[in-house]
């Protein structure tokens, strides 16, 4: 019997730019319907600002998660280097939480 041990590697420049986080809003209201084409651009805009605040919160939550998985999970899996890398993520993307104090991102 043989153990597979996998790990996961980050490419951390694929996260997209605010402009195609935009377009995929718009598209993805487009596609939703119920937003006049006028203000597809502005409600887009307005979830791109209530979504950016959890990229960090996100990357905190599977970085704990894997350290925590490093001795309780029996899966053969890079459980510390992925915890490593999801945590470095946040530290990267913790000034977005400053988004939350805000107030025109609070609906």
């Amino acid at each position: 019997m043989f153990s597979i041990h996998l790990t996961i590697r980050y490419i951390q420049n694929s996260f997209p730019e605010e402009e195609q986080l935009v377009e995929f809003f718009v598209n993805y209201l487009r596609e939703f319907g119920g937003t006049p084409e006028c203000q597809l651009y502005k409600k887009a805009e307005e979830l791109v600002k209530e979504t950016l605040p959890f990229v960090p919160v996100s990357h905190f939550f599977w970085g704990v998660w894997g350290l925590l998985q490093v001795e309780l999970s029996p899966v053969g899996f890079g459980f510390a280097e992925y915890g490593r890398d999801r945590l470095g993520l946040y530290f990267q993307h913790r000034h977005l939480l400053d988004m939350f104090d805000s107030d025109q991102n609070v609906q």
